[in-house]
């Protein structure tokens, strides 16, 4: 968005921010002009994007209360205006305040601190010419002469002008004056006369007078007027003026002159103007009579040899000219458009053979008759006839498309029908001539081009931009009508996985069935429209009942059941929607499509295959999100992130193995906050790569430090999220992390859970069996809640096996002897893998295990996780001989 605007004013728009209360306590810069930066001294390179109190820190100490006044008109809508003096700028301004977003406002402010420091000096003044005044005070009988003085001196310069008038009025002459200061402009009574204005007031605009100035001129006198300000040239210009109050074209010549004041520089234009179009006139007409006799003079004066010369060249350039026109005829008759000639009264003269063909008659039924004998079509010789006459009068070319029946079967085509006027020597128009050019191809791929920017190439079904426009359109009717209309926003489940599987081909043979699907299953009034990708979208609009959305629904979702058949792959997906409702969930077009994406979200998070319809409580969910992401974005760059550490122990000897390494953040806006309420968030926007690196950064730092000072090995336990490990980079992160600190290949262990090896088996393993050989330790988290399977542990490059703590809690209602957490840890010593169990919070769940042989404990029983400064007394104190005595 362009906010220049041509303003002379400093303009920002900006967005306010609110606390919890909703109350305001800063706001953001989203566009300045230039004309900010000239006042404020703050480019807009630096301030966009950020907030003001992080701009000029001093400006929350203002004693007036900027970012409130802006947040009542942010958020009220209420514009405001007012003088202010600002101490962060240490300058007077006048500000204006409006919004026309709630959340947003624009400000127009200029900088007015001349014009105080002027008012305080007038002030002084006053006072000083209140003083003067006492002290120069004239009597009464002085002032009545001076009156009586005033008087006569006006009457004789009423009488100066009446006479000044009638002289101008005589001699068609008048006077002018353009302030060049407040641009205004004052003319003479017999200026108002020649411009055939009415002279209420002596003082008219500019514009008015180029109103008047013939459009052929006007440019001519702006140059001028502008060349005598900046370059003090002369100003002498002739120019043609049609009269306002009669019509009548006139011709003016205006002289100019600058005047100066006391500092020389041009304080006013000084001009006069005259009417000389009775000169003009004749001298336009003597003209005109000169050139006649001087061409005939000339013709009269040529020798005979000259006119035998002449006459060679004529026979010369006769012959020369029958061969041009023989080859113009071949090229003209050889042409596939239609051309013609007629004269001044629309009669043929001349056709070409397609001209003939396309009408039907032979060229001698034709020349000599017009259009309204030989062509039917009425509409046809109507335009024609328009614009033949628009080409007599006026001489230029003219072109209209004319639309045409062909042949039985074809279809309409469309011919561009251009009329071009015939000149004499003398320029007199003597005819016309005709082109119809057949634009019928152009015509249709204009219509697939239109085609293609509403509709999905890969499906033909509207596009976003059809389907937003057809979602408006739909609201403005419901809105009328009393009526609901509902979206439906669709997206197939899984189908990134199938598609980089199978291969894109196969892919898009997935895209056009699931469009048959849908397509059998709605009526012809529904719309449905591909988005882009997967994601598909259905307008339903004159919806009485919702039961008849769930049937709908219901359908849909049945028809999902049935396999997609593609390129001999069979397929089984399905789909998950959200629907959201006009009025209910959504004003605009744009928030519905939005409700409704979010409910189809929330209907994946549920389960897939199935539909959500939105609900407040997902909008809620949804700016519950997004402020969490906002506050993620300030803690990564505030660093608000702290690590705790759960100790780990030998199962067998209550030595201390190592420590887990914890993420914990107390946010400053919303307290402390859960890592599995910000977590899923980081991974989905991908901040978690930015926190991952933070942790496994500090986490090889502290276990560094704590080998060092207490002179023992550790193993530092980091969590890897599917995202971190997915980057390119990931394993260089690792090995930098390392060098860094110092730390030991074999003193970091880095879990990551089953599910990461569900998208990209191969890459991932090849990853971890790479970090693997250099040492670093990998262990399975949360085992048994996942996807993994014999054949896959013995696979994956994992060093240890995490018990997840729900199989541990289990343990005290659990069979000892058969339990499932004994199988795990059998199967896993099997496998060579050692293990460790976590969530350890009784002793009977500590003694099970210990007799289960599992290798490694953790757990509130055996210690909370804690901070850093806490790690030395756990070391110190090096095992847990107490619970295991």
């Amino acid at each position: 968005m362009d906010f220049e605007l041509n303003y002379s004013h400093a303009f920002a728009y900006r967005k306010i921010i609110v606390d919890e209360g909703g109350l305001p306590i800063d706001y953001e810069f989203v566009e300045v002009n230039k004309a900010f930066e000239n006042l404020t001294g703050l480019k807009r390179d630096f301030v966009i994007g950020k907030k003001i109190n992080d701009i000029l820190p001093n400006y929350a100490t203002d004693k007036f209360d900027w970012i409130g006044v802006y947040g009542n008109v942010a958020l009220t809508g209420i514009s405001t205006s007012f003088e202010q003096y600002s101490e962060a700028f240490g300058r007077w301004y006048r500000v204006e305040a409006a919004s026309n977003e709630h959340g947003f406002f624009a400000t127009i402010f200029s900088d007015i601190s001349s014009l105080k420091q002027k008012e305080q000096e007038s002030l002084a003044k006053n006072e000083q010419l209140g003083q003067l005044y006492e002290e120069i005070s004239a009597t009464e009988e002085e002032l009545r002469q001076q009156m009586v003085e005033l008087n006569q001196s006006t009457q004789l310069l009423k009488e100066s002008e009446r006479r000044l008038n009638r002289a101008q009025a005589l001699a068609h002459v008048g006077n002018w004056e353009i302030d060049l200061a407040t641009k205004t402009v004052w003319a003479s009574e017999e200026t108002f006369n020649l411009y055939g204005l009415n002279r209420e007031t002596p003082f008219l605009s500019l514009e008015s007078i180029q109103k008047v100035v013939h459009t052929e001129d006007r440019a001519q006198l702006d140059q001028a007027l502008e060349r005598l300000i900046n370059e003090t040239a002369e100003y002498n210009v002739n120019f043609r003026i049609i009269k306002a109050n009669t019509s009548e074209e006139r011709y003016m010549h205006s002289v100019a002159e600058l005047e100066y004041g006391h500092s020389r520089r041009p304080v006013r234009i000084l001009g006069v103007i005259q009417d000389v179009t009775a000169s003009v006139l004749s001298e336009l007409d003597l003209k005109r009579k000169n050139r006649v006799l001087r061409n005939l003079y000339e013709e009269l004066t040529g020798t005979e040899e000259e006119l035998r010369q002449q006459f060679d060249e004529i026979i010369t350039n006769k012959a020369i000219i029958e061969l041009s026109e023989e080859r113009y005829k071949t090229l003209v008759n050889n042409s596939p458009d239609v051309i013609y000639s007629c004269d001044c009264d629309g009669v043929f003269t001349t056709i070409n053979k397609e001209f003939s063909e396309v009408i039907g008659l032979p060229e001698k039924e034709i020349i000599g008759k017009t259009i309204n004998e030989i062509q039917r079509d009425s509409a046809y010789i109507e335009e024609w006839h328009n614009q033949f006459s628009k080409v007599i009068n006026k001489g230029k070319v003219n072109s209209f498309i004319y639309k045409y029946e062909r042949k039985i079967g074809s279809g309409i085509g469309y011919y561009n029908v251009t009329l071009s006027p015939i000149f004499d020597s003398s320029r007199e128009i003597i005819g016309v001539i005709g082109t119809n050019h057949d634009i019928t191809t152009l015509k249709e791929n204009e219509r697939v081009i239109k085609h293609m920017a509403y509709y999905d190439f890969l499906t033909d079904l509207p596009n976003r931009v059809l389907f937003l426009d057809r979602l408006k359109s739909a609201i403005a009717l419901s809105e009328k009508n009393a009526t609901k209309v509902y979206v439906v926003f669709l997206d197939l489940d899984d189908f990134k996985r199938a598609n980089d599987t199978l291969g894109h081909v196969t892919g898009d043979g997935v895209l056009i069935e699931t469009t048959k699907k849908l397509l059998k299953c709605i009526s012809k009034k529904d719309i449905l429209a591909r988005l882009g990708g997967d994601e598909f979208a259905l307008l339903l609009d004159d919806a009485k009942q919702q039961e008849c959305i769930v049937s709908l629904l219901e359908t849909i979702k049945s028809s999902f059941q049935e396999s997609f058949r593609v390129n001999d792959h069979i397929i089984n997906l399905t789909a998950s929607m959200g629907i959201s409702r006009y009025p209910d969930d959504g004003e605009t077009a744009d928030e519905l499509i939005k409700n409704a994406d979010t409910a189809m979200y929330k209907a994946k998070e549920v389960g897939k295959n199935g539909y959500q319809f939105f609900n407040l409580k997902m909008k809620e969910d949804l700016l519950l999100k997004t402020n969490i992401e906002r506050l993620l974005r300030n803690a990564i760059i505030n660093n608000d992130f702290v690590l705790h550490y759960q100790p780990q122990y030998t199962a067998q000897t209550g030595e201390l193995r190592g420590f887990e390494a914890l993420i914990r953040w107390n946010c400053p806006e919303m307290g402390f906050l859960n890592p599995m309420e910000f977590i899923p968030i980081a991974e989905e926007t991908g901040l978690i790569i930015q926190i991952g690196e933070w942790v496994i950064n500090t986490a090889s730092r502290i276990c560094k430090e704590l080998e060092i000072k207490y002179g023992c090995d550790l193993v530092m336990a980091i969590n890897i999220s599917p995202i971190q490990l997915r980057q390119k980079d990931f394993s260089e992160t690792v090995m930098q992390a390392l060098e860094l600190s110092g730390l030991k290949p074999t003193s970091l262990e880095l879990e990551v859970t089953e599910n990461i090896f569900i998208d990209s088996f191969d890459c991932v393993v090849n990853k971890l069996r790479n970090l693997k050989k250099l040492g670093v330790r990998i262990a399975l988290d949360d085992f048994g809640t996942g996807y993994s399977s014999l054949n896959y542990l013995r696979k994956l490059p994992i060093t240890l096996l995490k018990i997840d703590k729900a199989f541990v809690k289990e343990i005290d209602s659990l069979d000892q002897h058969n339990g499932l957490t004994g199988s795990i840890i059998a199967l896993a010593s099997k496998l060579n893998i050692k293990t460790i169990a976590e969530g350890v919070e009784t002793l009977e769940q500590l003694d099970y295990l210990s007799r289960a042989n599992c290798d490694y404990l953790q757990g509130f029983l055996l210690e909370k996780p804690v901070p850093k400064d806490l790690l030395g007394s756990i070391i110190e104190k090096g095992s847990l001989r107490e619970f295991l005595l």
